[in-house]
């Protein structure tokens, strides 16, 4: 059974809801240069650096862990009350927490409300991609990931920049009466009231009644149909968490960057992936399809880890990279459509659970990070290597023998989608 096509208007409202993603990740890096700042304004201005990073890893472990928990519950809700009514559930929470993060005044009162606040953000991302799957076609559908992944993306590396801006200056200077520290967390929750004020261009498919209330969820059932590609995600994000926290301390220690050549060296890294997700992507998964396009994403990210462990070479450094910026770029949406497409009527619920691998796949990858690199430069980069080289044939192998049922309740959706905006 062919696909619809895409109908008129899915263009505009994708761009809405790329922007919406792009606000909401702006908020989330908005913060992140400023918080161990704001832990030791909390009571621990005397700590050691040490303290205060475990700290930082608890209180991102906490809000990941929350995603973990709670991202297939809310993609499950999603399936029946509808994608536009959990993503604005999420905002609010949110923005909620990020201002209340901002008026914490002790480390304990922090933690609360980052749970609290990661209880409510879990719904985010899964509704999100979820809208995604029921306005595009199955053709189609690889290309929406990847805009919606490069939003994400754009909005994650454009955040952190504003918050280390905003975070040098004196609320006091500029007569707010807020403490230090305090002004990037209220702009995290402007950005996600912005990005709540997009989704005013988002209108829900009308989706007939019968759709909008899909079978009885077996959770066991749809974990078992797409337990590969839940490990490929969870095993792409242990890699990428572990690259973001080793590979700092590889550089200063063992290759003699400084912190504006490792910026530099994220940045392009950053650059590639999004260049891959908004040029190639949909074109490489229209001709080999999305199985064996995350396989070869899985291949060329295990070889350039292992790579890394042995290169000096600073062009060399950049060069592998580079290479694993695209594999990230191609590994990303690949994965997120293809879970779409065997989570059918339940496309929420198992891009819920598709995110709450990649939460357990965060927290991970730290630790591993952080307990490996004392043994040996090498080992985390390794280790990572290897369980990206060891998954991609097994996915590969597996893409042979499974045919990709065409998605019931995406086909009505955009059907009612096409109907609608025809009117």
């Amino acid at each position: 059974m062919k696909s619809a096509p895409r109908a008129p208007g899915t263009t505009r409202k994708l761009f809405a809801l790329s922007l919406s993603i792009a606000l909401a990740m702006s908020g989330v890096g908005i913060i992140i240069p400023v918080v161990p700042s704001h832990i030791g304004r909390l009571g621990l201005a005397s700590a050691s650096i040490e303290q205060v990073a475990l700290h930082v890893s608890l209180l991102a472990a906490s809000y990941a862990f929350m995603h973990l928990l709670l991202a297939p519950l809310w993609g499950r809700l999603s399936d029946s009350l509808g994608r536009q009514p959990l993503l604005a559930i999420g905002l609010v929470g949110f923005a909620v927490g990020q201002a209340l993060c901002g008026l914490a005044t002790s480390l304990l009162t922090l933690y609360a409300i980052r749970l609290g606040t990661g209880i409510f953000s879990a719904a985010i991302i899964p509704a999100a991609f979820a809208f995604v799957a029921d306005t595009t076609s199955d053709e189609d559908r690889t290309r929406g990931m990847a805009q919606l992944s490069a939003a994400a993306g754009i909005g994650f590396v454009i955040g952190p920049a504003i918050g280390g801006l905003l975070g040098g200056i004196e609320p006091s200077v500029i007569g707010l009466p807020i403490a230090d520290y305090s002004l990037p967390f209220f702009a995290a929750a402007a950005c996600a009231l912005l990005a709540l004020l997009a989704l005013r261009w988002l209108e829900e498919p009308r989706i007939p009644a019968a759709a909008q209330r899909p079978d009885r969820l077996a959770w066991t059932e749809l974990a078992r149909q797409i337990r590969l590609p839940l490990a490929v995600a969870m095993a792409g994000q242990v890699a990428v968490a572990l690259f973001e926290t080793t590979f700092v301390l590889h550089a200063r220690t063992d290759l003699g960057m400084g912190l504006v050549e490792i910026g530099v060296v994220f940045m392009v890294c950053g650059l590639m992936m999004l260049i891959v997700q908004l040029g190639a992507v949909s074109r490489l998964a229209r001709r080999f399809g999305e199985v064996h396009l995350a396989s070869a994403a899985l291949g060329l990210m295990g070889t350039s880890l292992a790579l890394l462990a042995l290169a000096r070479g600073t062009a060399t450094v950049f060069a592998l990279v580079a290479a694993y910026g695209i594999g990230m770029g191609l590994l990303a949406p690949a994965v997120s459509a293809l879970v779409s497409k065997r989570g059918d009527a339940h496309a929420g619920a198992a891009l819920g659970l598709e995110s709450g691998a990649k939460s357990l796949g965060q927290i991970a990858g730290p630790v591993l990070g952080g307990v490996l690199f004392g043994a040996s430069v090498a080992v985390p980069f390794w280790l990572a290597s290897g369980l990206l080289l060891g998954l991609a044939p097994i996915f590969a192998w597996s893409g042979r023998r499974t045919h990709e049922p065409p998605s019931g309740r995406a086909a009505k959706a955009k059907l009612a989608f096409g109907s609608q905006e025809a009117r």
